[in-house]
């Protein structure tokens, strides 16, 4: 748990998974220049070395409220990514997409000002990459590059930029209804 931020995170829905699992774990990521907690908890482990968890974005550390809190059909990785001002996030969202019958794992971009979310769609499943700000509003994928030698997806999405202007942005309350269509 965040121990800074006074939040029952035990409260969470999924949070007691780690009751039934004999690994679980979470990862909190506190954005202090929006005065934001996101955290990918009760995490675990579904395939080999295939990790995923429950996500909650809080806001306002003297009085924490939820945002957004995202703990069915849809999952996250705990890979996390910002841009340099803590206004953007950067998260890998995973599901079941079932008109392709397929996992997808597309860059989730939360926008902690505005409190929206647009998708970046990518087909790349892996996640051994981080976000960067390569000018202001522009992102790119960097890779590790010992996977990137052997997974031809995920060096095709460090060949692609993310750019703020170019995304289609949705209220936060549309989220699961939106990623599951």
């Amino acid at each position: 748990m965040h121990s800074s931020w006074n939040f029952d995170f035990s409260a969470l829905p999924k949070y007691d998974v780690r009751d039934k699992a004999p690994y679980v774990y979470d990862k909190f990521f506190e954005i202090k220049e929006s005065d934001a907690l996101c955290g990918i908890y009760s995490i675990v482990e579904i395939s080999m070395l295939n990790y995923i968890g429950a996500l909650v974005l809080l806001k306002n550390k003297s009085e924490p409220r939820v945002v957004l809190n995202v703990s069915e059909n849809i999952n996250f990785t705990d890979n996390f990514s910002r841009s340099a001002d803590g206004r953007y996030i950067f998260l890998q969202a995973s599901f079941f997409d079932k008109a392709k019958k397929r996992i997808d794992r597309p860059i989730v971009v939360f926008d902690l000002l505005k409190e929206r979310f647009s998708i970046f769609k990518t087909e790349n499943l892996g996640p051994a990459y981080e976000i960067v700000e390569i000018k202001k509003g522009v992102f790119k994928a960097i890779a590790d590059e010992v996977q990137k030698k052997s997974d031809k997806r995920l060096r095709r999405l460090t060949k692609k930029k993310i750019r703020l202007n170019w995304l289609r942005w949705h209220a936060l309350d549309q989220f699961e209804m939106f990623i599951m269509r």
